[in-house]
């Protein structure tokens, strides 16, 4: 099962200016191959999640390195999901309001993607190193899930103008119920994310920071 610690960097002027050129550069490689599948995706022809990485693989690898090939994945999980949703809509599986949307661009957010290989977690010093880009970012705070890491993901909340990485785990010793229900996801700007499960409950995920963002927003009767 994956849960995810969520930590506070503590960053000088330095290493704080580097990661913004560096989720400046993320940001548009994910708008870049975004704006790729979209075209596709109008053109009413089979979005090619393979060509469109490949594309902007070859443009920021410089840069971001392997790790572009993150921001490119980090995309197509959420044009899966969108895919997902539609057919969820023709099959009445949705609400007759809902209208499931394409993955946005980013405007103003800052985030790096980090594969899972390329960075080394310090638990007893609170240090992430980050292997690309010579990087070691201090944390607070404690880590509550230990496992095998996955993708690293890290937020600039400007509202906060703090620094916040969200470190997933692969858990093995949670006990997790399984009842075979579906999830489907529709990421947005306003709100993160609405989440339908096809028992009939829907969550929204609001904006800002915070751990455990889920608000029940209505469950009906199953």
């Amino acid at each position: 099962m994956k849960r995810t610690n969520v930590v506070k960097l503590v960053l000088d002027k330095g290493t704080h200016e580097k990661l913004i050129t560096l989720a400046s550069a993320t940001a548009k490689c994910w708008n870049e191959v975004n704006r790729l599948r979209m075209q596709q995706f109008k053109e009413g022809v089979k979005v090619d999640f393979n060509s469109t990485e490949k594309c902007v693989y070859r443009k920021y690898k410089n840069m971001l390195k392997v790790n572009a090939s993150q921001v490119a994945r980090k995309n197509a999980e959420v044009w899966r999901s969108f895919f997902v949703l539609i057919k969820e809509k023709k099959e009445s599986g949705l609400p007759k309001w809902f209208k499931p949307r394409p993955p946005g661009y980013w405007r103003d957010k800052l985030m790096l993607v980090i594969r899972n290989d390329r960075y080394k977690l310090d638990v007893e010093k609170r240090k992430i190193i980050l292997k690309d880009f010579g990087l070691v970012l201090e944390f607070r705070g404690k880590l509550k899930w230990r496992g095998k890491q996955g993708r690293l993901e890290i937020f600039y909340n400007k509202a906060r103008k703090r620094w916040y990485a969200y470190i997933p785990m692969e858990v093995e010793d949670v006990p997790l119920k399984q009842n075979g229900l579906k999830t489907s996801i529709d990421l947005g700007i306003a709100n993160l994310s609405t989440v339908y499960v096809e028992n009939g409950q829907w969550f929204l995920f609001k904006g800002g920071f915070s751990p455990s963002p889920i608000r029940v927003l209505q469950q009906e009767d199953s």
